[in-house]
């Protein structure tokens, strides 16, 4: 809110520019106007100084008569003005004056101008300057907003730090996603290996058993791979959609049937409310996939709330866009609110949620997600700790566009 208000109080770049140049203009002409001003004036009172008194009474009453066609008012203006006050020329002392103030007002005007075009000159030398950080790969980089810049320059800085804010978080994700990839990787090849070994060494026996051991091993490091191409395939818009009709209560009903070993051997109490007077055309397996991955998600870690519900009801959006909103709850510990923005990231786990086994590769909500996204639809999760509220707990909310 606070940027959009500094942003609306700025000019643009062509009427920056125009202002500008336009005060500059007026006020050089006003400058020399003045000046000019002022030389009559000092030399008029000069004249009238070294007048006799009874001749300076005399020329003030002809000038208040403003009878200027009176010889005496002209004999007086030769004698004392000079005859060059009605035939101005070339070679006057007003000529030359006027000169000499456009040669001292020139410098001032380009100094002044200098000085007026600063803001312009350091917010391109921030965003240079920036720039080039980023190009050494320091992506942490933010450049300075210069408050009197024009609209364009402030909005082209906050659109760079933006982009060096983005960097920075994939370079992040990258480095991480790359540890985390690698023990993902290593885990399972490792225990295959080992048991493949144990075997040659006579350690294990050459059973059907150990080898279905080191096939669902294999197995897990497949789905891993599996789901990195998943995700690189909606990251580059490839992901193929197939969309059918369906409704929404049939299938979380399915899904909740496929999980109720699980959640009744976990003591969760499930709670579904759907509304819906039309159906649904999506890519059924694709949100399936997604319900799937939100009920692991809360028998991995939120197992103490025993509690989960999937609301989904019909909505308009801000721009009058109908869609489907819906909410995933659990009474779960929950989440800290700044780890929030990073519950989507690929291999991200929170805290508290570490050390528990989960059995999954961290990378299901970033699937979700995508899946969501690929729909032309947003999702976003809020968190609620015990010591906060009455419960506590995570909710995930989903929009579908209802025409997708």
């Amino acid at each position: 809110m606070k940027k959009s208000i500094f942003l609306s109080e700025k000019m643009s770049l062509w009427r920056w520019l125009c202002f500008r140049i336009i005060s500059l203009l007026l006020a050089a002409v006003v400058i020399i106007a003045g000046l000019m001003w002022l030389r009559f004036a000092v030399n008029n009172l000069y004249v009238e100084q070294h007048m006799p008194v009874e001749v300076r009474t005399e020329f003030q009453q002809l000038s208040e008569q403003k009878d200027y066609a009176n010889p005496r008012y002209q004999q007086i203006i030769n004698q004392y003005y000079g005859p060059e006050f009605f035939v101005p020329n070339i070679a006057s002392s007003d000529w030359l004056v006027l000169a000499i103030m456009v040669l001292i007002a020139l410098p001032t005007m380009v100094v002044v101008v200098l000085w007026r075009a600063r803001p312009l000159s350091q917010q391109f030398s921030n965003i240079a300057s920036a720039a080039r950080d980023v190009a050494q790969g320091k992506f942490d980089t933010r450049t300075q907003l210069v408050e009197q810049a024009p609209m364009e320059l402030v909005t082209l800085a906050d659109d760079f730090n933006n982009m060096t804010a983005q960097l920075e978080r994939y370079e992040r994700e990258l480095r991480e996603s790359s540890a985390a990839l690698a023990h993902e990787l290593r885990t399972p090849l490792n225990a295959a290996m080992g048991r493949v070994q144990g075997m040659l060494d006579d350690v294990f026996p050459r059973d059907k058993a150990q080898l279905t051991m080191v096939i669902k091993q294999l197995e897990q490091l497949n789905h891993v791979i599996q789901d990195l191409h998943f995700l690189s395939l909606a990251r580059a818009g490839q992901l193929q959609l197939v969309q059918t009709p369906f409704y929404f209560d049939e299938l979380i009903t399915e899904r909740l049937t496929w999980y109720r070993p699980q959640l009744e051997q976990a003591g969760f109490q499930t709670q579904t409310h759907i509304e819906q007077h039309d159906f649904c055309l999506a890519d059924r397996e694709r949100l399936g996939q997604v319900f799937s991955i939100l009920i692991e998600n809360a028998l991995s870690y939120a197992s103490d709330g025993h509690y989960l519900a999937i609301e989904v009801r019909e909505t308009t959006l801000r721009e009058n866009v109908p869609c489907w909103q819906i909410t995933v709850s659990d009474r779960g510990p929950g989440i800290e609110p700044e780890s929030l923005p990073l519950l989507f990231d690929r291999f991200w786990r929170a805290e508290h949620s570490r050390g528990r086994h989960s059995g999954g590769s961290g990378l299901g909500l970033s699937i979700a997600s995508a899946i969501i996204t690929a729909h032309g639809g947003t999702i976003y999760a809020e968190s609620d700790t015990p010591e906060h509220g009455h419960h506590g707990g995570l909710t995930i909310v989903m929009t579908l566009p209802r025409s997708i």
